[in-house]
């Protein structure tokens, strides 16, 4: 079993296909966008009414014929009823030659839709996209995956990017909920540390997140006139109101109703095409489809430009907030007034330690896609002439985003600089404390002493003439010079020993030298006497 197959399986899960062929209720109510078409423009499927579909009706929708005229041939020709036992729907009778598959925050039943609905040769391209959406990766590339008989090329790629979203802090960006599932795909990352110097009433009724987002397109195109489009876009992060989903590329005119004939069974049209707005999901709306562009190289330009603006945007937006975060909470830290006045030393490391593994998260991320860039160009596969003006655009968005890149490396050096000031800081914290415990010591030393020198001697001449009389010897006498004679020749021998203690280490190092002294001259006069 491959990787991307492993990781399929363990993103769908064993009863996905099951809830999918039984209609079950386990399946999340995000809808797809399909839309098949003809060489000529027009759409294939007349019998399926036109709007966004729920993962079950995708899935037998995909699991029709593609091209139903030609398999309708042969059954004539063979003499079958092959079609007329199809109890799912009746066959179209158009081909879909040009198909469009549009998914937003893709969850495991969409994914198994595609992949057990998909031909034999595109099961693995579907495996390999699935794959890097699933696993967060870069890629843009262009490629024959066929042979030169059979051509069939792959127009690919995969932006992965970071969105910022300030919510109230009980509102959380919700992956897992919008995919159905039990545990989220994408990482949503609580950016509250980052504004640590703001008030706590503020950092309480807003909250700032770093949510990862991914959009991947794959273009499959036999010729100029037959190809299939894949996406894959998250917009979880989003409200309601404004997430994208399929949804958003229909405008149905008011009275889209009375359009319908419940009654009509002549195989007319059950709507007038011409009537409904139909826009491109993976150019974001800019193209209509029942204008599509039949040129897979051009079309896969402009959904390229259309989705690496959206893209680009998201990483503007990352990187002005991180920058504002960044640089307010550096500029709340006066280490050269005085010590800090909001936060301590080690909620200021924290701090740091924290926003390094932040920047390098997305300088990693927006660098790997940048290096895809610059291999894809330099493959040059296909002729840039038809797309100069789409190539241009993409070109300069990728440099708006090198200088996102070096923005980025700029707060990286920052923190680096205030990681140095802080621990500097510190240091100079640590010694403040090193010199007031020192002058403790030295003030107990000195409390110490003089305890020694006027009260121990004071205390043992009481203690000496408070003793029977017997007892004193007859040079002490108990009189007043005699006291202070006493008291005096006591201190000065308390001194004296505090002195020798004191500088004890002074005079063991005058001893060992006067005693090497001592030693090296015997040694030389021993020379001598031998030269002699």
């Amino acid at each position: 079993m491959t990787q991307e197959v492993q990781e399929l399986s363990s993103f769908c899960g064993s009863q996905t296909l099951q809830d999918l062929e039984l209609g079950s209720v386990n399946i999340p109510s995000t809808e797809a966008y399909l839309d098949d078409r003809t060489t000529e423009g027009c759409r294939s499927d007349r019998q399926r009414p036109p709007g966004p579909l729920s993962m079950r009706q995708l899935y037998l929708e995909l699991k029709e014929p593609r091209f139903p005229s030609y398999r309708q041939h042969r059954a004539k020709d063979q003499d079958t009823d092959v079609v007329k036992n199809n109890l799912v729907h009746p066959v179209p009778c158009q081909n879909a030659d040009r198909r469009l598959i549009f998914q937003t925050d893709l969850n495991p039943w969409g994914a198994m839709a595609l992949v057990y609905t998909a031909s034999q040769r595109e099961a693995p391209k579907i495996y390999g996209m699935v794959n890097r959406h699933l696993t967060f990766e870069s890629f843009i590339g262009v490629r024959n995956v066929g042979s030169k008989q059979f051509p069939l090329y792959e127009f690919a790629f995969d932006l992965p990017y970071f969105a910022w979203r300030t919510t109230p802090f009980d509102t959380k960006p919700d992956d897992a909920k919008s995919r159905g599932r039990d545990r989220p795909l994408r990482n949503v990352q609580d950016l509250s540390f980052l504004s640590m110097s703001r008030s706590s009433s503020a950092r309480a009724s807003l909250t700032d997140y770093l949510c990862e987002a991914h959009t991947s397109v794959l273009i499959s195109a036999i010729d100029s006139r037959r190809n299939i489009s894949y996406a894959f876009v998250d917009s979880y992060f989003d409200d309601e109101e404004e997430r994208e989903s399929a949804k958003d590329y229909f405008d149905y005119p008011p009275d889209i109703d009375d359009y319908c004939d419940s009654d009509s069974n002549d195989g007319e049209d059950q709507y007038l095409e011409h009537d409904l707005i139909q826009s491109d999901p993976l150019t974001r709306g800019q193209f209509d489809t029942n204008m599509p562009l039949q040129d897979p190289w051009r079309y896969f330009w402009a959904a390229f430009k259309a989705r690496m603006e959206a893209v680009e945007g998201e990483w503007r937006i990352v990187v002005k907030n991180a920058e504002d975060r960044i640089k307010r909470h550096i500029d709340s830290a006066p280490l050269d007034n005085g010590p800090f006045s909001l936060i301590s030393t080690e909620e200021h490391c924290a701090w740091i330690r924290q926003t390094k593994r932040l920047l390098g998260r997305m300088i990693k991320t927006l660098e790997g896609l940048i290096k895809d860039w610059k291999r894809f160009q330099a493959q040059e596969t296909f002729s840039q002439d038809a797309v100069a003006r789409e190539f241009s655009d993409v070109q300069n968005s990728f440099q708006r985003l090198e200088k996102c890149v070096w923005k980025l490396k700029c707060l990286q050096k920052e923190c680096n600089d205030f990681s140095e000031v802080v621990t500097l800081y510190m240091a100079a914290v640590a010694n403040r404390g090193s010199e007031i415990q020192t002058g403790f010591a030295r003030f107990g030393f000195t409390v110490a002493i003089i305890m020694l020198v006027v009260q121990l001697p004071v205390t043992l001449s009481s203690g000496i003439y408070s003793m029977q009389a017997d007892a004193i010897p007859q040079f002490l006498r108990p009189t007043k010079h005699s006291f202070v004679a006493l008291t005096g020749s006591l201190a000065g021998a308390v001194s004296l020993v505090s002195l020798l203690i004191h500088f004890r280490h002074i005079g063991i190092t005058l001893w060992r030298t006067c005693f090497q002294l001592e030693a090296s001259t015997n040694r030389e006069d021993i020379h001598i006497l031998k030269e002699e």
